[in-house]
């Protein structure tokens, strides 16, 4: 009887050090983390279980067309595949045939918007383990609006931050032992200390080596590229090490005017959280004409930048992932003033 596979999920808010920290874990010689797939959910919702050797060719041949897939560097064939009937293990034979060639037992699975999805993907995977890392809402937020692909001001920013954070702690309670929590900045600060909660948490093995950042070849990312628009490509800081300064930025760059937009978007949660909240009650509520320049603001800036790209198609066929999309849930779901 085949064992149960146990993957581990990284999640969390954009630039808020799921990158970092799968690094981190690609230093551990028993896993490795894939780049981000964002076709694991969509085709189990397109396709289901396949019910036959047809099927199961078929499923392969979809996921072997998508843009996220080819970056595994993988060459599965046809007939590898004829005898799945069951959507998940087919997952877990593509990704521990990644593993497999950094010889690692186990593998994990670092895409941010799956926080969205935990119940979905803990019912595919039982046995699966969910770290989300959590950051200042107010640091995400400077390093969000400098990239690509993210929102474009500190009030689409706020919301965004909002909403993925608390996906995560709505499924807290229903994922129980099988979910954990890291503050971006305690693993800045103490990252062999939080590094050994979270290989005994998920099973593995500490190692010192875990303290190094490990890029995988397949990631095919280089720290602090811009595209034509002078935003900011790539999804990590450094390629050698954990800056720990990375911390309290929006202290020195957020405007006051924008750090009470924030406090008015998120400042409840980030008290939660027990972030320092100093404006108790500086918030700052923009008008109706404000929140919607934000959000046209965001969604012009949006399309321009993703014209630059070259996952343009693939976020244009996954509305999911599509950050226009994105901004315009944003823009409809206004906190009232």
């Amino acid at each position: 009887m085949n064992k149960e596979p146990e993957p581990v999920f990284i999640v969390g808010s954009g630039r808020s050090g799921t990158t970092l920290l799968k690094d981190l874990m690609n230093s551990n010689s028993d896993i490795k983390f894939p780049p981000e797939s964002h076709f694991l959910l969509e085709f189990y919702k397109l396709f289901g279980d396949p019910r036959n050797e047809k099927e199961a060719v078929g499923l392969m041949r979809h996921i072997r067309r998508h843009y996220r897939y080819k970056r595994f560097g993988l060459d599965i064939k046809d007939a590898e595949i004829k005898g799945f009937r069951k959507y998940n293990s087919l997952i877990d034979y593509i990704y521990t045939r990644f593993s497999c060639k950094y010889k690692a037992k186990r593998w994990g699975e670092k895409t941010p918007y799956y926080m969205n999805y935990l119940e979905d993907i803990k019912s595919l995977f039982p046995s699966a383990k969910f770290i989300h890392i959590i950051r200042d809402g107010r640091d995400m937020a400077l390093s969000v609006i400098a990239t690509a692909w993210g929102p474009n001001n500190v009030y689409t920013a706020a919301k965004y931050w909002k909403e993925y954070v608390e996906a995560g702690i709505k499924a807290r309670d229903k994922l129980k032992e099988s979910y954990m929590e890291v503050k971006y900045e305690d693993l800045l600060e103490n990252p062999e200390s939080v590094l050994r909660k979270i290989t005994s948490f998920t099973g593995l093995t500490y190692s010192p080596d875990m303290l190094k950042l490990t890029s995988l070849k397949e990631d095919g990312y280089i720290a602090n590229t811009r595209n034509f628009f002078g935003r900011n490509t790539s999804h990590r800081a450094s390629d050698k090490k954990i800056v720990k300064r990375n911390t309290g930025n929006w202290k020195k760059k957020m405007k006051e005017s924008d750090i009470k937009i924030f406090n008015f978007v998120a400042g409840d949660l980030l008290k939660k959280l027990g972030y320092e909240v100093p404006y108790k009650n500086g918030v700052l509520c923009p008008g109706r004409i404000k929140r919607l320049y934000y959000g046209v603001n965001d969604f012009v800036f949006s399309v321009f930048n993703e014209i630059t790209s070259k996952d343009m198609y693939l976020r244009m066929v996954n509305p999911d992932i599509f950050p226009v999309i994105r901004s315009s849930k944003r823009i409809l779901n206004r906190k009232k003033c």
